[in-house]
């Protein structure tokens, strides 16, 4: 009985958010430490960083290719925070 229990968790589909999975492994740490040093400058205690850092990272590998990032401008950087207060401070506006 337990094997047959064990075994129907098998079939099971599990929904994967669509990432672009041209970010390796360095450039989803750089990003993550970006975000992290940019609040820790503002608010060394906040209890808020970890979760509000994975948040921004997955917004930008949904949203954007590595190569984006590369040459940031003014523009591209207002765009970049504007998509990710959408998508992460959702958490923030509890009532």
């Amino acid at each position: 009985m337990l094997i047959l229990t064990l075994m129907s968790g098998c079939n099971k589909t599990i929904q994967v958010q669509p990432f672009s999975g041209l970010y390796n492994s360095q450039q989803i740490r750089e990003l993550w430490i970006g975000c992290s040093s940019a609040i820790w400058k503002i608010n060394p205690n906040s209890p808020d960083r970890i979760p509000f850092c994975d948040c921004s990272t997955d917004a930008v590998r949904e949203n954007y290719e590595p190569e984006w990032m590369i040459n940031m401008t003014d523009k591209k950087i207002k765009e970049l925070q504007a998509i990710v207060m959408l998508k992460c401070n959702k958490w923030r506006m509890r009532g």
